[in-house]
């Protein structure tokens, strides 16, 4: 389940990509042995899908 994604200057998009399991973390009751297992480590990048970025001028 991606629950968040960004677009880079370069035009790469970043998804985060890290639940392990989402029934324990979306639960209002979840079992205790997974009670903790919502959050992961995974990200996940398709370089150059998106058309580049100017970044923000001041002034």
């Amino acid at each position: 389940m991606i629950n968040d994604a960004s677009i880079g200057p370069a035009g790469n998009v970043w998804a985060a990509n890290n639940w392990n399991l989402l029934e324990p973390a979306m639960a209002t009751d979840p079992t205790r042995p997974t009670s903790t297992w919502g959050g992961g480590s995974g990200l996940t990048v398709l370089y150059g899908v998106a058309a580049l970025m100017r970044p923000p001028r001041i002034g």
